[in-house]
């Protein structure tokens, strides 16, 4: 069957549009999967205007620093700049991109990066996070923070920081006046101002105990401190693990210790010592200043501080111009001891002579005394005897005169 004209005609036509149709479509496409955009990571400091939909307001392009990672309730903590902390949720389908724009998995972040993040202020859930690709990091250490200022020091330039600065410990917040000069950090920053600081290796403390017998000589923990020792002195140490050592003379001795960060780790000297050298300290505190301190009759010329002595029995003498000489001894069985001697002052010439003086005058006074009271006495026997006379007299003169009248 033949078409007619105008059947031909429709059927071209129809056939020219097909083809129209079929280019428009097929114009543009690629192959994969087809994006909604959502899963876009913008660029650094672009934001796109704010979408509203059902979940709440989505926040874009927004620059803050990683606080913590839990991969367990997977939930990344965010300092955002100027703002406060928010934790927000991700899933695996987050996406999670490094400074390079490669995708990376939540485990890989680190506390202290600085990113841009897209997220839904709403329910708190994470859609896209970016680490910045313009900040620098250097790992250092002899960094000195104490400048009293709003910066910090490291090999002769100096850093500024503001209150956005996040200091992290490991993976916890810290102060910054609590990083040492012997602590390793990871600094981060751009240009000249510093965003974050991460304490990679921090320090702890090593307190010395009963350190008497080992004063003066030299203390070795590991190859990270090397010095002489003091009385019961502390260390600012590195964390870690070491062989402590510590030497006087031929005396010697070492242990394992741990120094955990921020912690305090004891060490009592006093297990180094032999049983037969065991040495304990003395304090003296003698009156007056200025006396002479003998032990086992060798003097000490300077007793300000303390005296080394082994333990057991020990003679002390203590002289000073004027003062009578002082004489004991003492048992030393401890680490530590004050003595206290306060000398009685001696008597002098003239003390002697004022002395004897004053027995002569009281033994003047005592034989007038007794003179005087003789001296009454005979007065008192003188009178008594005059009166028995005249008595007497006066007597024998009535008797005469009594006679002479009866003749």
């Amino acid at each position: 069957m033949r078409l007619g004209r105008n059947n031909r005609l429709f059927i071209i036509t129809c056939l020219f549009g097909l083809l129209i149709f079929a280019a428009g479509c097929s114009k543009g496409s690629t192959s994969g999967n087809i994006s909604g955009g959502r899963d876009v990571v913008r660029l650094p400091g672009v934001t796109t205007a704010g979408q509203l939909d059902s979940e709440g307001k989505v926040q874009q392009g927004i620059r803050a620093v990683v606080t913590a990672i839990d991969t367990d309730k997977q939930i990344i903590t965010l300092k955002v700049i100027d703002k406060r902390t928010i934790e927000l949720q991700y899933t695996g389908a987050t996406d999670i991109r490094n400074h390079n724009n490669e995708v990376m998995s939540a485990s890989q972040l680190m506390p202290g990066e600085v990113v841009y993040a897209d997220y839904n202020a709403g329910i708190n859930k994470l859609n896209a996070l970016i680490i910045s690709s313009d900040e620098w990091k250097e790992e250092a250490s002899g960094v000195n923070v104490d400048t009293g200022g709003s910066y910090i020091e490291y090999g002769k330039q100096k850093y500024t920081y503001d209150k956005n600065l996040v200091v992290m410990s490991g993976t916890s917040k810290c102060k910054l006046e609590d990083i040492e000069l012997i602590d390793h950090i990871l600094i981060r920053g751009r240009d000249k101002k510093i965003d974050s600081i991460v304490v990679t290796r921090g320090h702890g403390y090593l307190q010395l105990e009963n350190t008497g017998f080992y004063e003066g000589g030299i203390i070795e923990v590991g190859k990270e401190v090397i010095t002489g020792i003091t009385a019961n002195m502390k260390l600012l140490v590195p964390e870690g693990t070491y062989r402590l050592t510590v030497t006087k003379g031929k005396d010697s001795g070492s242990k394992d210790i741990t120094i955990e960060r921020n912690q305090e780790q004891t060490v009592n000297l006093a297990e180094f010592q032999k049983t037969g050298e065991r040495y304990g300290n003395l304090g003296f505190k003698i009156t007056p200043d200025g006396a002479n301190l003998y032990i086992d009759k060798k003097k000490i010329d300077d007793y300000s501080g303390m005296i080394e002595v082994t333990y057991g029995v020990h003679e002390i003498i203590v002289t000073g111009e004027g003062y009578k000489t002082y004489t004991a001894t003492l048992n030393v069985d401890s680490v530590y001891q004050d003595v206290v001697i306060e000398l009685e002052p001696q008597e002098t010439t003239a003390d002697k002579q004022t002395a004897s003086s004053k027995e002569k005058e009281g033994t003047t006074a005592n034989n007038e005394r007794e003179k005087d009271t003789t001296d009454e006495d005979t007065d008192t026997e003188e009178t008594t005897t005059e009166k028995a006379t005249t008595e007497q007299i006066t007597t024998v003169s009535l008797s005469k005169i009594v006679s002479e009248i009866l003749k």
